[in-house]
């Protein structure tokens, strides 16, 4: 009886084993995956920051580009219209030199 009792035992032992075995198989797993959605999600946000970061940085390129690019285009017209008034006012002064040996 007791040697019965003892093979009883052991065999409820044996089976207690392999139900620990598997559930430290699934807490494991479930484990890996808490991690890698956490490592994704960490990831995520990293990339999401970098990205808000750059489109700050793109932006005040832009607005810098575009502020320059009006001061160039301010400063053009202003030399062209000093050359157009420094021509035109040559050309009058020429005009009326031949003006006057016509007279």
């Amino acid at each position: 009886a007791t040697k019965s009792a003892l093979k009883d035992f052991e065999t409820l032992l044996t089976k207690k084993k392999e139900l620990y075995e598997i559930n430290i198989q699934h807490l494991l797993r479930d484990q890996e995956r808490t991690i890698t959605t956490k490592v994704v999600d960490q990831n995520k946000e990293i990339t999401s920051n970098q990205c808000k970061h750059l489109n700050e940085h793109i932006n005040n390129l832009t607005k810098e580009t575009t502020n320059t690019l009006q001061r160039f285009t301010e400063e053009l017209q202003q030399v062209t219209q000093q050359r157009l008034y420094k021509f035109q006012t040559e050309i009058q002064n020429e005009m009326n030199l031949q003006w006057t040996k016509i007279q």
